[in-house]
């Protein structure tokens, strides 16, 4: 079942430098790690922080893309994810880089 995300409720994902990722999910904030080879993805050891959210329906979905990604394709300016089924789970728009914040 797909979850949108709710009106003006933008969740992030930022692929960094050494293999992290850092995000936010329109509430709270993510990081881990994630291995990349050819098409393959894999997000490992990811944590989160845990503040209670109006929103949690998309939040739990979000936080299951990642836990499920296990390979990607690249669209022009979107980047589609996929579990190991090679079901499509997400379609992420690019966007202009923005600092992050520690």
């Amino acid at each position: 079942n797909a979850v949108e995300p709710p009106q003006d409720h933008n969740a992030t994902l930022a692929f960094l430098k050494d293999s992290k990722i850092a995000g936010d999910t329109g509430c709270n904030r993510f990081f881990g790690e994630y291995v990349a080879t050819g098409n393959s993805l894999k997000f490992g050891q990811v944590g989160t922080t845990r503040m209670m959210c109006p929103q949690m329906q998309f939040e739990n979905a979000w936080m299951e893309v990642i836990n499920n990604t296990d390979s990607f394709e690249m669209d022009k300016e979107q980047m589609i994810l996929k579990d190991s089924t090679g079901n499509i789970i997400a379609l992420l728009k690019k966007i202009a880089p923005q600092a992050l914040e520690n």
